[in-house]
């Protein structure tokens, strides 16, 4: 993941599609040839940047769809997200728990899984590789889903509850989780 200027590139690719600005962003995702952003009405929006081409690769149309028009305004806040460079896939977590959903941005923005609603409070960060999706929560819960067969992971259901009392009650919570191999 690059770190860069917001606005340099913002510049860069509005005065490159001779567009005005680009559109409002709740999350925004930068790999090395890619900048990913999620609007704040919900479309997934991909830009190379080596060609500067822009094009929406999930419309807000299509994700209002995969989840039958449940969607209301307040829904549409997005409290965490990921992106995977290696597998394509996008993970956003709504403000209602309920919306936590997969796209894969290598299938047109196709939604990949709707994520099981976990009860156990907010998410806060989380990280992925190629078959595990690790999400942390407000409650300093730790769950782990698997990617590859679209459920809970073992760990999470073996080990959910035993986690130590002092560290789900500490006040500190997680800021952000990295993989390390």
């Amino acid at each position: 993941m690059a770190t860069l200027n917001i606005r340099k590139v913002s510049t860069k690719v509005c005065q490159q599609h001779e567009i005005g600005n680009l559109p409002p962003a709740q999350k925004i995702h930068f790999t090395k040839k890619e900048l990913i952003i999620v609007t704040q009405d919900l479309e997934i929006i991909q830009i190379d940047l080596d060609t500067n081409e822009m094009k929406t690769v999930c419309s807000s149309e299509a994700l209002r769809s995969n989840f039958e028009d449940k969607i209301k305004r307040y829904d549409k806040v997005i409290v965490a997200s990921h992106y995977n460079n290696d597998s394509s896939l996008l993970t956003l977590a709504h403000a209602n728990p309920k919306l936590a959903c997969i796209f894969d941005l290598s299938k047109n923005g196709s939604l990949y899984w709707n994520l099981p609603e976990m009860k156990v409070g907010m998410p806060l960060c989380m990280t992925s590789d190629m078959d595990k999706l690790f999400v942390t929560f407000d409650s300093n819960k730790i769950v782990i889903f698997d990617l590859i067969n679209r459920k809970l992971h073992d760990w999470s259901k073996e080990n959910l509850t035993k986690l130590p009392g002092n560290f789900l009650t500490r006040y500190n919570r997680m800021l952000g989780v990295s993989q390390l191999t």
